[in-house]
């Protein structure tokens, strides 16, 4: 019995060093895995920023210029600003664009845009061969806007925005340019920035 006794209490202290070691290492590697693992960072999203989702308008247009179009783009470019009263939503397709400006939103809803009234423009530039028209700042002369979804998306500080929007009247931009346009059956599906 002793000498079980002997033996045992040599192997003990061993073993309890043994058992604190393994202890150690194991909350080290733990550390060390925890420390390797790259930390996520929120990414805010900014104007100009790569998006998954596409911004995309749709419209038809006749008068000076005859066609039914489609543009659209991955670039995060719409803002919705100054307490989300104003917005611009910009869409842009290699060197065609949409812009629609507008100060008055209080969420979906149809609006009339005026420029006299409330800076409400509607742009629509085909590129540097063909032109652009838009809103005359003019009393009298207006664009009809209706936003049909208006909710925030999986993006924190990004809502996806939906509406339908026509012109009676877009005036050519530039003397070279002669005409006006009817815009019509038009629509936007976007992701708009929330600044200020």
């Amino acid at each position: 019995m002793r000498e079980n006794e002997l033996c045992a209490s040599k192997f003990l202290p061993a073993l309890l060093l043994l058992l604190i070691l393994l202890t150690g290492c194991a909350t080290t590697s733990k550390t060390v895995m925890s420390a390797q693992q790259p930390t996520a960072e929120p990414t805010w999203p900014k104007a100009g920023m790569s998006i998954p989702e596409s911004n995309r308008v749709t419209f038809q247009v006749t008068g000076a210029r005859t066609e039914t179009s489609t543009w659209q783009s991955h670039i995060l470019t719409s803002k919705l600003r100054h307490r989300l009263k104003e917005f611009t939503i910009f869409i842009q397709e290699e060197d065609k664009s949409l812009i629609i400006a507008f100060y008055g939103y209080a969420g979906p809803g149809s609006y009339t845009l005026s420029g006299p009234t409330n800076g409400g423009d509607i742009r629509l530039d085909f590129g540097p061969q063909t032109g652009a028209w838009d809103l005359k700042l003019q009393a009298g002369i207006t664009c009809d806007l209706r936003i049909t979804r208006d909710e925030p998306s999986a993006q924190p500080g990004v809502n996806h925005m939906q509406g339908t929007f026509n012109c009676p009247q877009l005036h050519a931009i530039g003397s070279n340019k002669a005409g006006t346009l009817v815009l019509s059956q038009a629509s936007f599906d976007i992701y708009i920035l929330l600044e200020s």
